[in-house]
Protein backbone atom coordinates (compact mmCIF):
# COMPACT_ATOMS: atom_id res chain seq x y z
CA UNK A 1 0.00 0.00 0.00
CA UNK A 2 1.07 3.52 -0.77
CA UNK A 3 0.46 6.02 1.98
CA UNK A 4 -0.86 9.27 0.52
CA UNK A 5 1.24 12.33 1.17
CA UNK A 6 -0.81 14.97 3.01
CA UNK A 7 -1.03 18.39 1.38
CA UNK A 8 1.07 21.24 2.75
CA UNK A 9 -0.91 24.39 3.61
CA UNK A 10 0.47 27.93 3.84
CA UNK A 11 -1.10 31.32 4.47
CA UNK A 12 -0.26 34.84 3.23
CA UNK A 13 -1.99 38.22 3.57
CA UNK A 14 -2.37 40.94 0.95
CA UNK A 15 -2.50 43.85 1.44
CA UNK A 16 -0.38 43.73 4.59
CA UNK A 17 -2.14 46.77 6.09
CA UNK A 18 -5.48 48.57 5.71
CA UNK A 19 -6.96 51.71 7.23
CA UNK A 20 -9.39 51.33 10.10
CA UNK A 21 -12.03 53.33 8.19
CA UNK A 22 -13.21 50.19 6.37
CA UNK A 23 -12.05 51.32 2.94
CA UNK A 24 -9.85 48.23 2.64
CA UNK A 25 -9.98 44.53 3.48
CA UNK A 26 -7.20 42.22 4.63
CA UNK A 27 -7.27 39.13 2.39
CA UNK A 28 -5.65 36.01 3.87
CA UNK A 29 -4.99 33.35 1.21
CA UNK A 30 -4.66 29.72 2.29
CA UNK A 31 -2.85 27.65 -0.35
CA UNK A 32 -2.34 23.90 -0.52
CA UNK A 33 0.10 21.77 -2.46
CA UNK A 34 -0.59 18.31 -3.81
CA UNK A 35 -3.82 16.74 -5.01
CA UNK A 36 -6.93 18.89 -5.26
CA UNK A 37 -9.38 16.04 -5.80
CA UNK A 38 -11.20 16.60 -2.50
CA UNK A 39 -12.16 19.69 -0.56
CA UNK A 40 -9.83 20.46 2.34
CA UNK A 41 -10.98 22.11 5.58
CA UNK A 42 -8.17 24.17 7.12
CA UNK A 43 -8.35 25.27 10.75
CA UNK A 44 -6.66 28.42 12.03
CA UNK A 45 -6.38 30.48 15.18
CA UNK A 46 -6.78 34.24 15.40
CA UNK A 47 -4.27 36.27 17.42
CA UNK A 48 -2.63 39.67 17.46
CA UNK A 49 -3.39 42.93 19.24
CA UNK A 50 -6.75 43.63 17.56
CA UNK A 51 -9.89 42.39 19.32
CA UNK A 52 -12.14 40.01 17.40
CA UNK A 53 -15.72 41.28 17.21
CA UNK A 54 -14.64 44.80 18.24
CA UNK A 55 -11.83 45.85 15.89
CA UNK A 56 -12.88 43.50 13.09
CA UNK A 57 -15.72 41.13 12.22
CA UNK A 58 -15.31 37.84 14.12
CA UNK A 59 -13.90 34.92 12.12
CA UNK A 60 -15.00 31.26 12.10
CA UNK A 61 -11.57 29.64 12.55
CA UNK A 62 -11.92 27.41 9.47
CA UNK A 63 -11.71 27.87 5.71
CA UNK A 64 -12.56 25.27 3.06
CA UNK A 65 -10.40 24.95 -0.02
CA UNK A 66 -12.88 23.54 -2.57
CA UNK A 67 -12.24 20.40 -4.62
CA UNK A 68 -10.38 21.29 -7.79
CA UNK A 69 -8.92 24.46 -6.22
CA UNK A 70 -5.53 25.06 -4.64
CA UNK A 71 -6.49 28.05 -2.50
CA UNK A 72 -9.25 29.84 -0.61
CA UNK A 73 -9.44 33.23 1.08
CA UNK A 74 -10.59 34.70 4.37
CA UNK A 75 -11.53 38.40 4.31
CA UNK A 76 -11.06 40.55 7.40
CA UNK A 77 -13.02 43.79 7.52
CA UNK A 78 -11.91 46.36 10.10
CA UNK A 79 -14.53 48.07 12.26
CA UNK A 80 -14.20 51.85 12.31
CA UNK A 81 -14.27 53.59 15.66
CA UNK A 82 -13.28 57.01 17.04
CA UNK A 83 -10.76 55.72 19.60
CA UNK A 84 -7.20 57.01 19.25
CA UNK A 85 -5.10 53.86 19.59
CA UNK A 86 -1.95 52.26 18.19
CA UNK A 87 -2.09 50.27 14.97
CA UNK A 88 -3.38 46.76 15.66
CA UNK A 89 -2.42 43.38 14.23
CA UNK A 90 -4.43 40.33 13.20
CA UNK A 91 -2.43 37.10 13.00
CA UNK A 92 -3.98 34.01 11.40
CA UNK A 93 -2.03 30.84 12.27
CA UNK A 94 -2.75 27.48 10.63
CA UNK A 95 -3.57 24.72 13.12
CA UNK A 96 -1.77 21.45 12.42
CA UNK A 97 -4.09 18.47 11.84
CA UNK A 98 -3.80 14.90 10.55
CA UNK A 99 -5.30 15.86 7.15
CA UNK A 100 -2.56 18.32 6.14
CA UNK A 101 0.86 19.61 7.13
CA UNK A 102 1.60 23.24 7.93
CA UNK A 103 4.10 24.83 5.55
CA UNK A 104 6.90 27.26 6.33
CA UNK A 105 4.51 30.20 6.03
CA UNK A 106 2.16 28.88 8.73
CA UNK A 107 1.10 32.33 9.95
CA UNK A 108 0.39 35.72 8.38
CA UNK A 109 0.12 39.12 10.06
CA UNK A 110 -2.10 41.92 8.79
CA UNK A 111 -2.28 45.40 10.31
CA UNK A 112 -5.22 47.73 10.91
CA UNK A 113 -3.81 51.26 10.72
CA UNK A 114 -5.52 53.65 13.15
CA UNK A 115 -7.03 56.70 11.43
CA UNK A 116 -8.22 58.66 14.47
CA UNK A 117 -6.66 61.86 15.79
CA UNK A 118 -6.78 63.39 19.24
CA UNK A 119 -8.39 66.79 19.73
CA UNK A 120 -7.07 69.01 22.50
CA UNK A 121 -9.24 71.82 23.83
CA UNK A 122 -7.48 74.29 26.15
CA UNK A 123 -9.03 74.82 29.56
CA UNK A 124 -9.51 78.60 29.77
CA UNK A 125 -9.62 78.55 33.58
CA UNK A 126 -6.25 76.83 33.85
CA UNK A 127 -4.51 78.66 31.04
CA UNK A 128 -5.08 82.34 31.73
CA UNK A 129 -3.12 85.42 30.81
CA UNK A 130 -3.76 87.08 34.16
CA UNK A 131 -0.90 87.48 36.57
CA UNK A 132 -1.09 85.49 39.73
CA UNK A 133 1.39 87.59 41.71
CA UNK A 134 2.51 91.21 41.48
CA UNK A 135 5.72 91.82 39.62
CA UNK A 136 8.36 93.74 41.59
CA UNK A 137 10.92 95.91 39.93
CA UNK A 138 14.46 94.58 40.19
CA UNK A 139 16.50 95.69 43.16
CA UNK A 140 19.45 97.96 42.46
CA UNK A 141 22.63 97.58 44.42
CA UNK A 142 24.43 100.65 45.45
Amino acid sequence: DVTPVPPVVTVAVNPAAVNEDGSGTLIYTFTRTGATTDALVVSYTVGGTATSGTDFTALSGTVTIPAGQSSATVSVNPTDDSVVEPDETIILTITDTATYDVGTAGAATGTITDDDTATVTPDRERWSTRLLAPVRPPMHWQ
